[in-house]
């Protein structure tokens, strides 16, 4: 074997030290970048009096972004803060949120607070983004200050309950909402409509408030009926209807819309289809039984039927008629809207 000289052995040492000074300074570079980053992100979120950090626990694949932090004159170690958002950056923004503790009951002064945006105004799946705020004070009836909800922008609806500590809310079903039972709990509109808010690109200088009123009580499972209605609603020809208004399908036990229905749903006037004029509906679980069901759109947001909005019932031979909903079965309807004559 030929032996190599030293002056060679003593260059090929010094490359090796070289390469390994190089690679020791790539990976500090992306470590700098990394933090670097998160300090971009952090600070483009322009929301006076928070202090954010990076959280420690894992991601939650279903949001694009999960920060901590606290906020200015509390101690963090009472009071912690945990956005989960569906933006990132600068590609948020923002909603002033009040909650409002309402009820008598002391719950003590160690509760978290959540406050949840979803996507629907049923409240199903998961939310979009929300903030959780350890150390709520729910002693007696209590505020919190104006937080901030960091928000991707569209069309959210709200609601905010009590828990303690990290324990997962049990579900109860109201009206086709799902609520929250066992804990206090609240949605920004009414329990028979939740409000809509829209979230353009710059700040919602509006705050939103909900207040924590209601306390569900669900003493044993109840047995999903799984009777549902999928409905098919189209406009007439020719027909162009704002973005963001309310689609409400009512179940009623009467073709009578001065009675409160038996449920009230909504959906976005931004579900219908450009090409078809046509929007699906599959609604949620409700009461099997025998309802008559009422499609109209809320031109003008003020939550009743109004001469001249596109509405309709589910007809045979041009007659409003019941339709009968039956467990285990998912009943298929269809209805066109026209001007609706009161």
């Amino acid at each position: 074997m030929k032996q190599l000289s030293i002056p060679y052995l003593r260059m090929a040492g010094l490359s090796l030290a070289i390469a390994s000074i190089f690679t020791a300074g790539c990976e500090v570079s992306l470590k700098d970048k990394e933090s670097e980053r998160d300090e971009v992100q952090f600070q483009s979120w322009n929301a006076d009096g928070y202090s954010f950090v990076k959280c420690s626990s894992s991601k939650d694949d279903n949001y694009i972004a999960n920060i901590c932090g606290s906020k200015a004159g509390e101690s963090t170690a009472l009071t912690n803060y945990n956005w989960h958002t569906n933006c990132s950056g600068a590609s948020c923004s923002s909603v002033s949120v009040f909650a409002h503790y309402m009820l008598n009951d002391n719950l003590g002064a160690q509760q978290t607070l959540h406050i949840e945006a979803f996507d629907n105004a049923q409240f199903t799946n998961a939310p979009v983004a929300s903030l959780e705020i350890s150390g709520f004070d729910a002693s007696k009836p209590a505020s919190s200050g104006r937080e901030e909800l960091f928000l991707a922008p569209g069309e959210y609806y709200f609601r905010a309950y009590l828990a303690q500590g990290g324990s997962t809310p049990v579900p109860y079903s109201l009206q086709g909402m799902e609520l929250v039972s066992d804990s206090p709990v609240g949605v920004l509109g009414a329990l028979s409509s939740a409000e809509r808010i829209l979230v353009k690109s710059a700040k919602t200088e509006e705050a939103v408030h909900i207040y924590i009123n209601q306390l569900f009580k669900k003493p044993q499972a109840e047995e999903d009926s799984l009777a549902k209605i999928r409905l098919q609603i189209a406009l007439p020809a020719a027909t162009t209807v704002e973005k963001y208004r309310d689609v409400r399908i009512l179940f009623l036990k009467e073709a009578d819309l001065e009675i409160t229905p038996a449920y009230s749903f909504n959906v976005s006037s931004n579900s219908f289809l450009a090409d078809t004029l046509t929007s699906d509906f599959v609604s949620p679980s409700v009461k099997p039984g025998s309802y008559y069901v009422f499609t109209y759109i809320d031109a003008n947001s003020n939550g009743f039927v109004d001469a001249g909005e596109l509405g309709s019932f589910v007809t045979l031979n041009n007659e409003a008629v019941a339709v009968q909903i039956d467990a285990n079965r998912t009943k298929n309807l269809s209805t066109t809207l026209a001007p609706y004559a009161l």
